[in-house]
């Protein structure tokens, strides 16, 4: 298996935040989404190595445009905020395009 180009290290809190990105984007409408979406979550779940209290993650530079695209369609559809714990708190927003 080849070694990723991106080598990142979040908190904790991090890596909870942006899992919980992927997980709500796993139910959008759009099935490209919804489906990269849960390929990126299932390979950080899989992959990722905690390292104390923070956690490596590895990505290929092709993968960081998806990983990207991502954020901006929950942005685009969720209100998110984290409370001390890193635990996620979104509500869904809704909007009046067609974008959904």
């Amino acid at each position: 298996m080849a070694t990723p180009h991106i080598n990142m290290t979040l908190t904790e809190s991090e890596f909870k935040l942006l899992t919980s990105v992927l997980f709500i984007n796993e139910f959008d409408k759009d099935e490209n989404i919804s489906n990269n979406a849960k390929k990126l979550e299932d390979k950080l779940l899989e992959y990722s190595k905690r390292n104390g209290e923070n956690i490596d993650i590895g990505l290929f530079l092709s993968e960081i445009p998806t990983l990207i695209y991502q954020f901006l369609r929950f942005n685009r559809h969720e209100f998110i905020d984290a409370d001390k714990d890193g635990n996620i708190i979104a509500r869904r927003i809704e909007h009046s395009d067609d974008m959904n």
